[in-house]
């Protein structure tokens, strides 16, 4: 048997190169099998890998979590670089994904990732590199993320220059893309791509060469996008809503906030393991029986109530409501929303109605200018009867706003469907300019198709190199306008 480094006893060779090799080993001293990596570092024609080697053991080296591959040691031995990691028997989640999986392995194995990149970010430490090789996946479906070779320490410095691509091009976010500096949500973004791709069996960006893939990041219609992930099952729409939004002022703010959608509350864990690992089934169990509990009220509350929804046809169509055969206790309703302008009143079963609503891809609630819930609501609102105003917002879409009429002891279920009320303004425009509509400035070609009412606009292109052009535009509802325009010299 080989022996390396006077500690390593080879057992088998998994992958060799003129530099890099390797290895499943046996530590002699730690007496465990390992997973040994070495590099070569004579005559190396390039110094930053072993830059990248020696940044992967020095942040994996801070880092104890479950799902968080571990290093054991690394050091230099003669002409060689080499990392000792624990040995961990299982594929990486591209191969596994190939088999059929059920909802409930997909959302613990989405769940895990998350905790291990919360952990991370935890520690200041941003990966860089989410991808479904970098995950790997045990026989039990326990989950490790590995490879933090490209992985950043947000207070240090960056190596690269603001215009190189670090990552993996289908796995990127926008900002990564753009060569701006990365942070935490650029991890989310990528998540959100390897979880989309987990749960849908496809990830929507990737083209047929490195350059389509980068621009579908960039100008992908992410109303399609929405719309595959509206046919998930909740609360993973909203959580990969949340992830997937191309600007990261409006994504998700952290892996904690995903967690606690999905019911999950993380704790750092001690540096023994021990018993840390049983704590996600677990939740994840009483999740489920919660959710089963949801849907099963919810299929009770579908026989009894109309639906008011918002058709394509028309965005003003009237709200109706259902007056329920035999009154209903207000103990059987849930307790009234808690804002001022609620509260004026105590919840009279005659002067009192309840509202549901049901938002695809999902949005935040506004009754009356007062924030009351985010969609998907697990209870329904008490609001004084009368006419009230509804506000609708989510970050990939134009503010919803409809008048409803509220009856007395009736629960009026409001639905709507974001991408049937817009229309798209897909822009391209050489060499490139700044796009305004109605004098709010939308980004930079190349963008997305832009969102916007139904009706007349005012479509603006600055470019410093140019004179600004002006040009009104019709958008239709559930219609994209593809706008071209190359500026001229004068």
């Amino acid at each position: 048997m080989q022996r390396l480094f006077e500690k390593f006893d080879i057992e088998r060779c998994l992958k060799k190169d003129d530099y890099t090799a390797v290895y499943i080993a046996r530590h002699i001293f730690l007496s465990k099998q390992i997973l040994l990596k070495t590099l070569c570092c004579q005559n190396l024609p390039d110094q930053t890998v072993l830059h990248r080697f020696k940044r992967e053991a020095k942040i994996l080296a801070q880092l104890d979590h479950p799902n968080i591959i571990k290093v054991l040691d690394f050091g230099m031995f003669a002409e060689y670089f080499y990392i000792s990691f624990e040995f961990f028997p299982g594929n990486n989640l591209r191969q596994v994904q190939r088999n059929k999986l059920n909802e409930k392995i997909k959302r613990s194995i989405f769940v895990q990732i998350l905790q291990g990149i919360h952990y991370a970010h935890s520690h200041n430490v941003i990966h860089r590199d989410i991808k479904p090789e970098n995950i790997l996946v045990g026989a039990d479906y326990s989950v490790k993320v590995a490879d933090f070779g490209l992985a950043l320490l947000s207070d240090e410095n960056q190596m690269t220059q603001k215009s190189s691509i670090v990552g993996t091009p289908g796995y990127m976010s926008p900002e990564q893309i753009r060569g701006e500096k990365p942070s935490p949500q650029s991890d989310l973004f990528s998540l959100g791509v390897v979880a989309l791709e987990l749960f849908c069996g496809k990830n929507p960006f990737l083209g047929p060469d490195v350059g389509t893939t980068i621009n579908n990041i960039l100008t992908a219609n992410y109303g399609e996008i929405n719309t595959k992930i509206a046919s998930l099952p909740q609360p993973i729409d909203r959580a990969l809503s949340l992830l997937l939004v191309r600007d990261r002022r409006h994504r998700a703010g952290s892996a904690i906030e995903i967690l606690s959608l999905l019911g999950i509350i993380p704790k750092i864990p001690p540096t023994t393991h021990g018993k840390k690992r049983k704590f996600v089934p677990v939740l994840i169990g009483i999740s489920g029986i919660i959710l089963m509990v949801l849907q099963v009220a919810t299929a009770i509350l579908e026989r009894n109530r109309h639906i008011a929804e918002e058709k394509p046809e028309s965005i003003s169509d009237t709200t109706v409501t259902f007056v329920p055969e035999k009154p209903v206790a207000v103990s059987q309703k849930p307790p009234v929303v808690d804002s001022e302008s609620m509260k004026k009143s105590s919840p009279d079963i005659k002067t009192t109605g309840y509202l549901a609503v049901m938002c695809l891809p999902w949005a935040d609630v506004f009754i009356d200018s007062t924030r009351v819930a985010t969609t998907p609501m697990e209870k329904s609102l008490t609001l004084n009867a009368g006419m009230h105003e509804i506000l609708l917002k989510h970050p990939n879409y134009p503010i919803y706003r409809k008048k409803i009429q509220i009856d007395p002891n009736i629960e009026l279920l409001f639905k709507v469907n974001f991408d049937t009320l817009f229309g798209y303004l897909d822009c391209k425009v050489y060499p490139w300019a700044k796009i305004y509509v109605d004098g709010q400035f939308k980004g930079h070609t190349p963008t997305a198709p832009i969102i916007l009412d139904p009706g007349e606009h005012l479509l603006a292109l600055e470019n410093p190199n140019f004179q600004r052009t002006e040009q009104p535009i019709n958008i239709t509802r559930q219609d994209t306008l593809d706008f071209r325009y190359r500026f001229e010299k004068e």
